[in-house]
C-alpha cells in the first residue's frame, strides 16, 4: 500500500487512464459525461504502458459511429455502435482534441515523461475490409494514431493484432 505501481492498459483503457491522469493533475474535465475524478496526492502511479491505445482516435470508431456498414459490423460482433465511447474515440472529436491539447503529466516528480510512459502499437491488421494503413495498424488502431512521439513518449511496434496486444501481457 502506498508504493508506486506500474499500469498496463489496452485500447480504450489507455485513453481512460490518460484522461484520469491529465484531469486529476490539472483539475480539468474534458467531457461532461465523465465525472467523479479525484486527484491521487500520493502519486502512486510510476509507469504507464499503453497497448493499442488510439491516442489520436480510431477510424474503426468513426466507421462504427458514423457509417451504416460500421454499425452492421458492430452489431454482428455484439458491440454498441452508437455508444458515447465510439463518438469520443473518433479522430477530431472534442474528447480527443482536449486530451491531446496537453502534454502527458509526470507520473513521479523524479521521472521525466519519456521514462514514465511507453506506447506499444501493432502492425498486423486482421479485419477484412478495414485497414487504415497496410501493415501499419493492428486492425483497429494505426501506429500513427497510437503514437505520442510528439510528446517524446517512446513507441515500440510488434507484428500483433489489436486483440493480441491486449493479451500479450496477460
Amino acid at each position: 500500500y502506498g508504493q508506486p505501481v506500474n499500469l498496463v492498459a489496452h485500447s480504450m483503457g489507455g485513453l481512460v487512464t490518460r484522461h484520469y491522469i491529465q484531469s486529476a493533475t490539472n483539475g480539468v474535465e474534458y467531457d461532461e459525461e465523465i465525472n467523479g475524478l479525484e486527484y491521487d496526492e500520493n502519486r502512486t502511479l510510476k509507469r504507464f504502458v499503453m497497448l493499442g491505445t488510439p491516442n489520436h482516435g480510431s477510424l474503426a470508431s468513426f466507421r462504427a459511429f458514423y457509417t451504416t456498414i460500421g454499425g452492421r459490423l458492430s452489431e454482428a460482433i455484439g458491440k454498441d455502435d452508437r455508444s458515447p465511447a465510439n463518438r469520443q474515440m473518433t479522430p477530431g472529436s472534442t474528447f480527443m482534441y482536449a486530451l491531446n491539447s496537453a502534454s502527458p503529466e509526470r507520473l513521479q516528480p523524479s521521472l521525466e515523461v519519456e521514462n514514465s510512459y511507453i506506447v506499444i502499437a501493432g502492425t498486423r491488421d486482421f479485419l477484412p475490409g478495414h485497414s487504415e494503413i497496410a501493415n501499419q495498424d493492428d486492425g483497429v488502431v494505426s501506429v500513427a494514431s497510437a503514437s505520442l512521439l510528439e510528446h517524446e513518449v517512446p513507441l515500440a511496434t510488434g507484428h500483433l493484432g489489436h486483440l493480441a496486444l491486449g493479451s500479450a501481457v496477460g
